[in-house]
C-alpha cells in the first residue's frame, strides 16, 4: 500500500514536469542536457534509492523526446588534464566529474559514449551512431558541439546555479578561428591513451579551446541572457523551486557571435573574490 501512494506521488510529480517542459521541448528534439541533481532531493525523498532518483529525470527527458529524439549528457573527465599523472581515459570505466546522473549514464547499455577523454558525452535516443563519431577536436569541426548545431539542437540548464552551457566555448573557438582571436583562451593539445568499447588501447592526441592558466578571466553569463531575453530566445522555468534554461543552440550561436564581434570580453569578465 505505501509502496503504491510512492509511485503515485512520483508519477504526479513526473506529469507536472513534462507539462512544463514541453511547452520548450518537442518529440524528435536533439537536447545537450546539463544536470545538478543536488537541489531535488523532495524527488530523491520519494524514491527509493539514488538509482530510482536519477532515472526519474533519465526518464522525464526520453518520455518529452520521444523514441526519434537525442538525449545527450556531458560525461566530462579531464583525464588527459595537467593534474592527472596517467594520461588515460577508458570510455567503459572512467568516471565523470560532472555529478551522479552522467555516472549512471554510462552504466546503460543503451548509452553510447564518445571518445574524447576530457570532454565525452553519453548520447541516448535516436542518432547515437551521428554524434559519437567525432574528432578529436573538443570544440571544432566535427564534435559533439558543431553537430548539436547542425541538428538545431537545445541547450538546456537542469538546476545549475547559473544559465552556463559549456557550448559557449565551440562558439569562442568558432569566432577565434574565423574573426579574431581571444586573448584568454587558445587551443592546446593533449596526448595520452584512449582504450575504446573494445578495450583496445591507442595513443592519440585531442586538441581543446581553453583558458590561459595565468588569466583572471572567468566566464560571465549576464552579457548572452540580456541578449537571449531581448530577443525572447532563452526560456527559464521553475521546477521545485529551481531554474531550469532552455535555449536553442542555433540562437545562442548567434547572439553570442554579435556579441564578440561586438566586444571580445562579451563572454567573459575579470575574476573576483566569489569566482
Amino acid at each position: 500500500m505505501f509502496e503504491k501512494m510512492i509511485n503515485k506521488k512520483r508519477q504526479l510529480i513526473k506529469k507536472k514536469i513534462i507539462k512544463k517542459l514541453s511547452k520548450f521541448i518537442k518529440k524528435g528534439d536533439v537536447i545537450n542536457c546539463e544536470f545538478d541533481l543536488a537541489k531535488f532531493n523532495s524527488i530523491l525523498n520519494i524514491s527509493k534509492n539514488k538509482s530510482h532518483f536519477i532515472n526519474f529525470f533519465i526518464e522525464v527527458f526520453l518520455d518529452l523526446i520521444g523514441p526519434k529524439g537525442t538525449l545527450i549528457v556531458p560525461t566530462f573527465t579531464y583525464s588527459w588534464g595537467k593534474d592527472k599523472e596517467k594520461k588515460l581515459f577508458d570510455i567503459k570505466n572512467s568516471i565523470p566529474k560532472v555529478g551522479i546522473l552522467p555516472s549512471h549514464l554510462i552504466s546503460l547499455p543503451s548509452v553510447s559514449r564518445t571518445l574524447d577523454p576530457m570532454f565525452s558525452f553519453a548520447i541516448m535516443g535516436n542518432n547515437k551512431k551521428y554524434f559519437t563519431n567525432i574528432s578529436n577536436n573538443s570544440f571544432g569541426k566535427k564534435s559533439v558541439y558543431e553537430k548539436i548545431l547542425l541538428q538545431k539542437g537545445k541547450l538546456i540548464s537542469f538546476g545549475l546555479n547559473k544559465f552556463d552551457p559549456t557550448f559557449v566555448h565551440f562558439v569562442e573557438q568558432y569566432f577565434d578561428e574565423n574573426y579574431s582571436k581571444l586573448k584568454y583562451r587558445f587551443l592546446k593539445k593533449f596526448s595520452g591513451i584512449l582504450i575504446n568499447k573494445k578495450k583496445k588501447k591507442q595513443k592519440k592526441s585531442f586538441y581543446c579551446f581553453v583558458r590561459k592558466s595565468k588569466s583572471n578571466i572567468v566566464f560571465n553569463e549576464k552579457n548572452i541572457q540580456i541578449n537571449l531575453n531581448k530577443n525572447k530566445k532563452l526560456n527559464k522555468i521553475k521546477i521545485l523551486k529551481n531554474n531550469i534554461y532552455v535555449v536553442n543552440s542555433v540562437d545562442f550561436y548567434k547572439e553570442g557571435l554579435i556579441g564578440l564581434k561586438k566586444n571580445k570580453n562579451f563572454f567573459c569578465k575579470k575574476k573576483g573574490k566569489n569566482d
